[in-house]
């Protein structure tokens, strides 16, 4: 008999299931990179056991400080070493002669050097607009931001473009086709990084609002 969703005040809990996952090289243990899967999980049936996944995120983590502390090299290298979309990443948060957050992107106050970046946001689309992915997100931020300056977020469905692909033309008809995405993550501090695809919130401050837990029903197991 397939469980069914709780019922009263609990009805509308959910869990996150992390998994993290890491390359090791037994000759440099170390990873200043850590890429993490994040469930959205609904509690179902009377005992709130978990359900069906509701969808994911991919959560980038890039230690910037333990990566300053070991190596000399630039910056960039940590971001290019990984992708195009990582250096591309950095080049919207950081300024190339310095190796520090742009200001004119973060401002003058950032608490933190490493970044924490929304890679993938992978939802059917009858909740692309739930409070409970910013109710996730904030919870992630809260799991496994420490230490960062800022979150960074791509909202496209599809997979990052190669940057040949797009001029300035493709990025304005981008930021056209998504305004009611920026609008529903400006809801807990994200902002355009201008000229590029990415959104991004300094966590020296405070969210503008908390949103309030969700009313869904569970799906079917």
């Amino acid at each position: 008999m397939p469980n069914e969703p709780k019922s009263g005040r609990d009805a509308d809990l959910l869990t996150l299931r992390y998994s993290v996952e890491t390359v090791l090289d037994p000759r440099a243990p170390t990873d200043d990179l850590l890429k993490y899967t994040v469930e959205i999980v609904p509690l179902v049936g009377e005992d709130g056991e978990p359900g069906d996944s509701l969808g994911w995120f991919s959560v980038w983590r890039f230690h910037i400080a333990a990566n300053r502390e070991r190596n000399q090299n630039e910056l960039l290298l940590m971001f290019d070493d990984d992708s195009e979309e990582a250096a591309d990443l950095y080049e919207a948060l950081f300024d190339p002669d310095t190796d520090e957050f742009r200001e004119d992107v973060l401002g003058d106050i950032v608490c933190g050097s490493d970044v924490l970046y929304f890679q993938t946001a992978s939802f059917p689309k009858a909740i692309h607009r739930a409070p409970m992915l910013l109710a996730a997100a904030e919870r992630v931020i809260e799991t496994i931001g420490s230490g960062c300056g800022c979150a960074a977020l791509w909202l496209g469905d599809e997979p990052y473009p190669d940057r040949k692909s797009y001029g300035l033309d493709e990025i304005l008809a981008f930021w056209e086709s998504q305004k009611d995405s920026v609008a529903f993550w400006g809801r807990i501090g994200f902002k355009r990084v201008p000229n590029t695809l990415f959104l991004v919130r300094n966590l020296a401050f405070l969210s503008p609002a908390t949103p309030e837990s969700p009313e869904f029903d569970a799906p079917d197991q």
